[in-house]
């Protein structure tokens, strides 16, 4: 099947791909659409990143420290998510 954007091949760990299969199942969506729309929405952070580690002498270090921050951050948002869901829920 023809296509204007341009393939990339990738290999990730089996529970990542379970990850995006499930969001797949979940919205519709085939897993390589579920996969493509994750990466676009991500493209601001990613440029945002770059920006960064571009100005960094260390580049590698830095990116392991926002790395780790992000992932605190995350887990703190998903659980916002998760009570606000569960909340949610609860009212209907």
């Amino acid at each position: 099947m023809p296509t204007k954007h341009p393939r990339v091949a990738i290999t990730v760990p089996e529970d990542i791909k379970s990850a995006y299969a499930r969001l797949s199942g979940i919205t519709g969506v085939s897993l390589s659409k579920a996969m493509a729309n994750v990466l676009i929405e991500a493209k601001p952070a990613i440029d945002s990143l770059c920006d960064v580690l571009e100005q960094q002498s260390n580049p590698s270090q830095k990116l392991a420290e926002l790395a780790a921050l992000s992932n605190e951050m995350n887990n703190d948002n998903q659980t916002d998510i998760v009570d606000r869901l569960e909340a949610e829920k609860r009212q209907k």
